[in-house]
């Protein structure tokens, strides 16, 4: 007769394994046709007297060394931030509101020594600091004043007229020898796509493009097509998910 009142047995494992070859560096590498270009990628250990290869793996998994590296993993890099920001009547209501919140939490994160400029477009497009503003205390507080009172109040979606300022002022921002990039924040379609994308690809070549999706009507093609200007292109559809 089975006692009903027996414990069941744990039957999970761990399995803990290295192999020969782990510590041996290695190169990845591949071409991106629509680019022309290839990305090559470094594999190797980093050997460190604070935190030791050991000769077998440590058996209680929950041990990470990550913290070990978050403080020096932070990029401090000085560059060079343009914020264009669709302030088409269709981001009135939480569009906007998203966009603010977004805008303030990249300015209070820029790395020292950076510049910053942002553009706010819709029919026609308007500069809120003609020129990059340097980062520092009264510029940022300066530009937050501006960031609480923006509104959704531009008219059309034309991403184009601000883009190509951009391009055709390269002059105003060629003299500073620093990482160039450029944030759009939009929500929505684009008109004439294929003039987008194909200004994206030619400014590439001296900005750093990333696209922001924002809301939850944006253009998910044109967003992720928007990595062909070498940069990240996310989706930022409320509060809890602007971080």
């Amino acid at each position: 007769m089975q006692n009903s009142n027996r414990k069941e047995e744990n039957n999970s494992y761990n399995i803990l394994f290295r192999t020969e070859n782990m510590k041996k560096p290695k190169l990845y590498w591949q071409y991106n046709p629509e680019l022309k270009e290839t990305a090559y990628s470094i594999n190797y250990t980093y050997l460190s007297r604070e935190i030791p290869i050991l000769e077998r793996p440590v058996e209680n998994n929950t041990i990470s060394y990550i913290s070990k590296y978050e403080e020096n993993a932070k990029n401090e890099a000085p560059g060079l931030f343009i914020f264009l920001i669709d302030q088409s009547g269709s981001m009135s209501g939480n569009g906007i509101e998203l966009v603010k919140s977004s805008l303030l939490l990249f300015i209070q994160s820029l790395p020292k020594e950076s510049y910053f400029q942002i553009i706010g477009f819709g029919t026609d497009f308007k500069k809120y600091n003609e020129q990059p503003a340097i980062y520092n205390k009264e510029n940022v507080k300066n530009i937050i004043n501006i960031i609480k009172s923006l509104k959704a109040n531009l008219g059309g979606t034309d991403i184009i007229g601000p883009l190509r300022e951009i391009y055709n002022s390269d002059n105003a921002y060629s003299k500073k020898n620093l990482n160039k990039n450029i944030f759009i924040l939009k929500d929505g379609d684009v008109d004439y796509r294929d003039e987008f994308i194909k200004l994206i690809f030619i400014i590439s070549n001296k900005f750093r493009i990333h696209l922001i999706g924002i809301g939850s009507s944006y253009d998910k093609f044109i967003i992720e097509k928007c990595k062909i200007g070498k940069g990240i292109s996310s989706f930022i559809e409320n509060e809890e998910n602007i971080n």
